[in-house]
């Protein structure tokens, strides 16, 4: 079946709200995750890696804490992991467009929509309580 990556949402979320915890979330969900799934080993980690440093970067530089915007990087973000996992698995088992149509794109969907609510959620629960943290002269979001 169909199941939401909860763990990508996630850091795709830190990425959005805290820009410089988003690489070891990155990394160690993605870790986590390869573990557990079977594939080649690292695939989901750089690919998490990846996908929350750009998200993170654009965003930060350009678009601080604009709600609208903080859902489009979101879907885009879903989309951009659905098209890159569709890759991976039509590159193992062949039929893109099948894969695509029947399966990724749905997932993306369902992805999105669950994304939304986990970004408005962790905004609400999670970011204030980093934001009283120490702030760093944040400059990259490579900063652990």
């Amino acid at each position: 079946g169909i199941v939401p990556n909860v763990s990508f949402l996630l850091i795709l979320s830190a990425a959005i709200c805290e820009p410089y915890s988003n690489l070891s979330y990155s990394l160690i969900f993605g870790i986590i995750y390869d573990h557990m799934n079977g594939m080649v080993f690292g695939t989901y980690t750089l690919l998490y890696v990846l996908i929350s440093f750009a998200a993170g970067e654009i965003y930060h530089k350009n678009f601080e804490n604009v709600t609208i915007v903080e859902i489009i990087f979101m879907v885009l973000g879903c989309f951009l992991y659905s098209i890159i996992t569709t890759v991976f698995i039509a590159l193992q088992d062949g039929g893109f467009w099948q894969i695509f149509t029947r399966i990724s794109l749905v997932e993306f969907v369902y992805n999105s929509i669950i994304g939304i609510i986990i970004l408005l959620i962790y905004k609400k629960i999670i970011a204030p309580s980093a934001g009283r943290r120490k702030r760093h002269n944040r400059r990259s979001a490579w900063r652990i």
